[in-house]
């Protein structure tokens, strides 16, 4: 064989060796997103208790979605007891998660973002200023969501994005 041509096998069994271990990496990701799901449909079966141990353990491998609707679980005592403590940590985590994954360019977390500064019931602060920071960078959908919260009727958080705008 000419040495061109062992060179182009080798290349080529690299990229396949590649190729395979991106496969199984997505194969084998473990990242809370099917826990999130079956969580999901055991919730619209009114499973509370299975939906409430589902999204835990989406919760817990950082899906979060998952950690959002367990929050919502221990705040309303759907499926699990009312636990306000455990509660405040795992919000402070799924809203921490959703700047990351805004930050990502994930739309959907920049529209949870969103709807979190706009309900004002805490973590508004750190999340309008990921939205400010990234629509400041050019990216549409913050812009779009930065655009529908200065449109609110609601005067306190227009001023409230207002003195996030001018301290950034």
């Amino acid at each position: 064989m000419k040495k061109l041509e062992k060179h182009q096998m080798l290349n080529a069994g690299l990229v396949l060796l590649f190729l395979i271990a991106v496969a199984l990496a997505c194969l084998f990701r473990d990242d809370g997103r099917d826990e999130y799901e079956k969580g999901m449909a055991a919730y619209a079966a009114e499973d509370w208790e299975k939906a409430a141990r589902l999204f835990e353990l989406a919760a817990e491998k950082g899906d979060p979605r998952g950690q959002f609707y367990f929050t919502q679980c221990l705040m309303n005592g759907v499926g699990v007891h009312t636990n306000m403590s455990r509660w405040s940590e795992w919000e402070r985590k799924a809203q921490k998660s959703f700047r990351k994954k805004a930050e990502d360019g994930d739309t959907d977390a920049i529209d949870e973002l969103r709807a979190l500064v706009s309900e004002r019931k805490g973590g508004e602060e750190p999340a309008a200023r990921t939205l400010l920071k990234l629509a400041n960078n050019g990216n549409s959908d913050a812009k779009k969501a930065v655009r529908q919260l200065e449109k609110s009727k609601n005067e306190d958080l227009k001023s409230f994005l207002g003195r996030m705008k001018n301290n950034p």
